[in-house]
């Protein structure tokens, strides 16, 4: 695990390069998912609509900050970087699982109502 390397060596140098990209990915993403669900019309979706857009604005937010500041810290030498690294994400973990959960809630509440594929079987779980 790449966690696994600062925290067996807090001298380890790590290559972040890959991680810069995927949050650049993340924010793209989610910047699409943003626009496309301002474009769902429906009087009845509107608990799904702003449940979404809770759950990807707090995505926003910790690719802004969290995310980018836990990269940053990986970076940087220090003894204590492992931990301060975690506890950046785990801050923020008890959030990101209830609005995760909601947003599941509302999605499967539409496909239910609406007989129509999931849009979130493929969200990863948080633990």
């Amino acid at each position: 695990m790449f966690l696994d390397s600062i925290k067996l060596n807090e001298a380890a140098t790590l290559d972040t390069k890959r991680l810069t990209i995927l949050l650049d990915s993340a924010r793209s993403t989610n910047q699409n998912s943003l626009y496309f669900i301002g474009l769902a019309k429906g009087i009845d979706i509107k608990n799904y609509q702003s449940t979404a857009l809770k759950y990807i604005k707090l995505l926003n937010n910790l690719d802004n900050n969290e995310y980018k500041e836990f990269i940053h810290s990986l970076n940087t030498p220090s003894n204590d970087r492992y931990i301060k690294a975690q506890q950046l994400l785990s801050a923020k973990q008890p959030e990101l699982k209830k609005l995760r959960d909601e947003f599941r809630d509302a999605a499967h509440a539409v496909e239910d109502k609406y007989h129509i594929q999931s849009i979130v079987d493929s969200l990863q779980d948080v633990k």
